[in-house]
């Protein structure tokens, strides 16, 4: 499997590259070139870790193309009034070999050198030197891209265009034009390219011609869908004989014209043409790799009215390893073919693929507006699916644009691919709109409705001129050299700025940052107010800098991004960093009228350049220089606290107002004590002050008085046997106070008189830091109730008479609490 179709690629269904340059990096046999690796590289380990998401959004709900400066994208007029310039628009790869991914566009109905629909393609190579706000196209010169002209009349140069990968090996991508004619393939190449050419430039080695197919509608890039590892591609509406022919890319030059009898299985084959249809295979698309078997599938659509046996339906054919020459999709068997029902929808059926949208490692592609999930090979598709199990959710989900859509890559950096789905109506005028919608791993709405479009889960491009002829959209590639992919999407009936005609115009809309996030909730504030001024003060998620802009506050208009930058009409402008994320910022404003109403306008430029919301702070008015009035505010209530003063708050004073009618500022003065202690008397000073400096101070009476007694239980009870134990302040486990650590201390022991048992009551006394205190008390109990010991005498023999007694001879006499116990 070529990396194009692993799940390792979020930003394009890339062609092969070659693979023998020591300066790039080799991935599963393909090439990406060295300032791209660092992109892919951390594509991969997102992957890898799991990352799925940035949290911050980066697009607008609605999308203005006229906000395209060069920097996040660009503008490409058309030149020729009614040619419907941007109907055709493709990232077609790197066909110059400089790294970055060009674009083409094809106009097939353009006037060229007086010749009535001769058509053109017009190539733009991408580049990291930026590019204009307004690409000319007449400013194509080879070095910065080219343009392919029709040779006569009705030749329709450009009818279709398509980047179709390195399909003869030399490393390079190709390109392939469709003509009324002949077909013309461009081989990639290193060196210049003219500025100007056309069909007769093709000669064998710098490309060639595909003859016989004078009827083709559309190229269409395929991959690889006979697993050789080179990438192919297919015409649609090829002749009246077959409905599709499909080329298979090779290792070395095609020759230098090729036709019918090329297709013989080998080198390629003809897909036939079916009943049921009024143009089968007028429409035809890549599908990407749809069963996850590793190679590529095609999508087959038609032009079909749906009336009588017409059938509207589109057919899958899958991608093996061989072909015959000719390939019946009608009676072709389940395991090869099946087809998508379309039915009450339009008469051209556009087909694509949209690359990974739900992140589950299998391309997904479209038919219509049936959006379609691939599916591993294993759970195979039916023979048909019907529109209804596609409404209902089970293979998919409806597309929100009636005509066609396409893949993008991932332009929103969460490691999704994501796709774009065109036009539908915003309910005005004639405009259209075009959808795009950020892949998603949790699901989609079905159908998508295009009004909770929002910037996080994709955006609406309003405004298109549209038409029902070529592929307006395209993306995927890198077309600016900065790691993220872009699309192109075309507004082929467009008159664009300072234009006269409807020439059509195309966008190039870079991938990243096009959004700068709000304000938070709350902000902007205008507060302080002075004589002279006020102070701005912002918050936001995001860090840029704050442009403002102060008007009379009869100011009627409405100033718009530009007007505050240039201060236009404004009394005073300027500008500030908010180089913080949600934090205030402030800034004192100090040149002003005085006694004068403002309007103050200011947004938010993020650090790429984007210009964010613009936001109004009605009727600021600066403070009169004649006041002379102070403000008013009652004293606070006195309180009253147990243990110590509490701090400063100068919401206590509740009643502060002013003359001005902007309220004062209350600050804290000072705290001052009486001296003594418990109770401690302490003046507390508040000053108020409006803004032209008047000032009054009002104080709070705070007495601190502990009146609260510590506590403690008194100490357990003991007994004792021979003398009363020495006092001990540990026995009161439990004092505690309110307002600290009380002290223990010994008072005395009184005894009852009495001995063994005596009674003596044990005092402690328990005191706080402001001299309550408590006595607790413990009753010992001297109670000696253990006999003395002693062993009997030793016997005795005597002679002639008892001796007298002697206490002596009890010799080892003992007590618990004497050391000599009485004998007697």
């Amino acid at each position: 499997m070529d990396i194009s179709n692993s799940r390792f690629l979020v930003i394009n269904r890339s062609r092969p590259k070659r693979n023998f340059e020591a300066d790039n990096l080799v991935i599963m046999g393909n090439t990406i070139r060295n300032n791209k690796i660092s992109f892919y590289l951390f594509s991969i380990i997102c992957y890898f870790i799991g990352v799925t998401g940035f949290a911050q959004q980066l697009y607008p709900a609605n999308f203005d193309v006229t906000t395209l400066n060069g920097a996040n994208g660009f503008r490409i007029p058309g030149i020729d009034p009614g040619s419907q310039f941007g109907a055709e628009t493709k990232f077609i790869g790197d066909i110059n070999d400089d790294g970055f991914e060009d674009i083409a566009l094809g106009v097939n109905n353009a006037d060229i050198n007086g010749l009535n629909l001769a058509g053109a393609a017009y190539i733009i190579f991408g580049g990291n030197t930026g590019f204009p706000a307004s690409f000319d196209i007449t400013t194509l010169n080879g070095s910065n891209g080219f343009a392919v002209e029709g040779v006569a009349g009705s030749t329709r140069m450009g009818n279709s265009v398509e980047g179709v990968g390195d399909i003869n090996g030399d490393g390079i991508d190709d390109l392939v034009i469709v003509s009324s004619g002949d077909t013309m393939v461009i081989y990639g190449q290193t060196t210049a390219f003219p500025a100007t050419f056309n069909i007769n430039y093709a000669d064998g080695t710098n490309g060639f011609l595909i003859q016989g197919a004078n009827t083709a509608n559309e190229v269409a890039a395929l991959g690889d869908i006979n697993a050789d590892g080179i990438p192919d591609f297919a015409l649609s509406r090829a002749n009246f004989s077959r409905a599709v022919w499909v080329i298979f890319g090779r290792s070395s030059n095609f020759p230098n014209t090729i036709n019918a009898s090329w297709l013989d299985g080998t080198n390629g084959f003809g897909i036939n043409r079916y009943s049921n249809s009024t143009i089968p295979g007028f429409l035809v698309g890549g599908a990407g790799d749809i069963n996850d078997d590793g190679i590529n599938d095609i999508i087959v659509g038609d032009w079909s009215s749906g009336f009588g046996t017409q059938l509207e339906r589109t057919h899958l054919l899958y991608g093996r390893s061989s072909f015959g020459a000719q390939v019946d999709l009608e009676t072709s068997p389940i395991t090869e073919v099946f087809t998508i029902d379309h039915t009450g929808g339009g008469f051209l059926a556009f087909t694509g693929s949209l690359g990974d949208i739900n992140n589950d490692g299998i391309d997904d592609f479209f038919a219509e507006t049936a959006a379609i999930y691939g599916k591993v090979q294993t759970d195979p598709f039916p023979a048909n699916i019907p529109l209804s199990n596609v409404q209902d959710g089970t293979y998919g989900f409806i597309l929100p644009g009636s005509l066609t859509s396409a893949s993008i890559g991932d332009i929103n950096q969460d490691g999704i691919n994501d796709f774009v789905s065109l036009y539908g109506s915003s309910g005005s005028g004639s405009d259209r709109d075009a959808y795009v919608i950020f892949g998603s791993t949790t699901g989609f709405p079905n159908p998508i409705n295009e009004s909770t479009l929002n910037g996080t889960n994709g955006f609406v491009i309003p405004g298109f001129r549209t038409s029902n002829i070529g592929r307006p959209a395209s993306g995927g590639g890198d077309i600016n050299g900065d790691g993220i992919a872009d699309f192109i999407v075309g507004s082929p009936g467009e008159t664009p700025i300072g234009s006269t005609g409807n020439t059509g115009e195309a966008y190039v809309i870079f991938g990243g940052d096009h959004f700068a996030e709000p304000l938070n909730t709350g902000y902007p504030q205008a507060i302080n107010e002075t004589t002279v001024g006020f102070t701005l003060v912002v918050n936001g998620p995001e860090t840029g800098t704050i442009h403002y802009a102060i008007y009379p506050g009869n100011f009627s208009g409405s100033p718009d991004h530009d007007d505050i930058l240039n201060g236009t009409g404004a009394t005073e402008s300027g500008n500030f960093l908010m180089n913080t994320a949600n934090t205030d910022v402030s800034e004192i404003i100090s040149s002003l009228a005085s006694g004068t109403t403002y309007d103050v306008y200011l947004f938010l430029e993020d650090e790429v350049g984007n210009q964010g919301q613009i936001y109004h702070i009605d009727n600021v008015i600066t403070l009169s220089t004649g006041d002379t009035e102070p403000p008013t505010a009652s004293n606070p209530l006195p309180i009253n606290e147990q243990c110590s003063a509490p701090a400063p708050d100068i919401t206590v004073v509740t009643d502060e107002v002013d003359n001005s009618g902007v309220p004062p500022v209350v600050a804290f003065v000072s705290d001052v004590s009486d001296g003594n202690s418990n109770p401690e008397v302490i003046t507390r000073t508040y000053s108020v002050t409006d803004g032209a400096g008047n000032s009054i101070t009002v104080t709070q009476t705070i007495t601190v008085d502990d009146t609260i007694d510590p506590t403690a239980s008194n100490p357990l009870p003991i007994s004792a046997q021979c003398s009363v134990p020495a006092p001990d302040i540990t026995v009161v486990t439990d004092e505690a106070d309110n307002c600290g650590t009380p002290i223990v201390a010994f008072v005395s022991d009184v005894s009852d008189g009495n001995s063994n048992p005596e009674v003596i009551t044990r005092t402690y006394n328990v005191t706080d830091g402001a001299g309550n205190s408590i006595t607790v008390t413990q009753t010992i109990i001297v109670d000696d109730t253990i006999d003395p010991t002693a062993s009997n005498p030793l016997p005795i023999n005597a002679q002639c008479s008892t001796p007298a007694p002697d206490i002596t001879v009890v010799t080892d006499e003992a007590d618990n609490c004497s050391s000599s116990p009485v004998v007697a």
